[in-house]
């Protein structure tokens, strides 16, 4: 099959090009991370990343989820009940479709994230350079 790969490899460049006029930036990677009330979730970061999109994934793709918290700064977000004024974190939300953004490469490696009530949802990350 080494049209199927010339395709592919051709196929890539052009995304990648089309990612570059768009953006000015370049997705070098994707992550579904399942988060839990029990553990905090980390990202795996590929090497060069300096940005990535992050965004909670519902039960539904219009769902709304309130519930998950992430810290940049390496310590564990709190779960229990939302909106008492000494939970770490800040909420993690699915509105509209827009995802977080976290720049830098020290954000990245100290990204927490968890459920802080309900259900295990998905986190879903594009990685940029």
């Amino acid at each position: 099959m080494i049209i199927g790969k010339n395709f592919e490899t051709i196929l890539s460049a052009v995304r990648d090009g089309i990612s570059r006029l768009v953006n000015g930036k370049q997705v070098i990677g994707y992550q579904a991370i399942a988060l839990s009330t029990s553990t905090a979730s980390t990202l795996t970061v590929p090497s060069g990343a300096t940005e990535a999109w992050v965004q909670v994934e519902g039960a539904s793709p219009n769902a709304t989820v309130t519930s998950a918290r992430y810290t940049l700064d390496g310590t564990t977000p709190v779960t229990g009940v939302t909106g008492s004024t000494s939970e770490a974190g800040m909420p993690l939300y699915n509105a509209a479709g827009q995802p977080v953004v976290i720049k830098g490469g020290s954000n990245l490696s100290a990204f927490k994230a968890i459920m802080a009530t309900g259900t295990n949802q998905i986190l879903k990350v594009t990685y940029w350079r």
